[in-house]
């Protein structure tokens, strides 16, 4: 079985060995992989933000949370030690907003 394989070109038949192929060839082959590879590199570079971004989001959203969640905390801290006055501390604050001598008069 012959090695070489035979092509017709426009200058005539000639013989070329099977495995051989052209610079031509070799270089398109070349582009391509480094094509393939370049737009491999962008999508994993992509994909990497895009996880990124989402982990970041995941934070702020958690970071938010826990603000609200303090926030609330302290409302109802405030509010517990507003409404465990004594109750001669709770009449002098009533007496503040709500003069009894205005009330009495009316």
């Amino acid at each position: 079985m012959p090695s070489s394989l035979t092509v017709w070109t426009r200058e005539g038949k000639e013989k070329r060995d099977g495995w051989r192929t052209s610079g031509r060839n070799v270089l398109v082959l070349v582009l391509v992989l480094v094509l393939v590879l370049v737009l491999v590199l962008v999508l994993v570079l992509a994909l990497v933000l895009v996880l990124v971004l989402a982990l970041v989001l995941v934070l702020v959203l958690v970071l938010v949370l826990v603000l609200v969640l303090v926030l609330v905390l302290v409302l109802v801290l405030v509010l517990v030690l507003v409404l465990s006055l004594q109750a001669d501390e709770a009449d002098d604050l009533m007496d503040l907003v709500f003069p009894r001598n205005l009330t009495a008069r009316t």
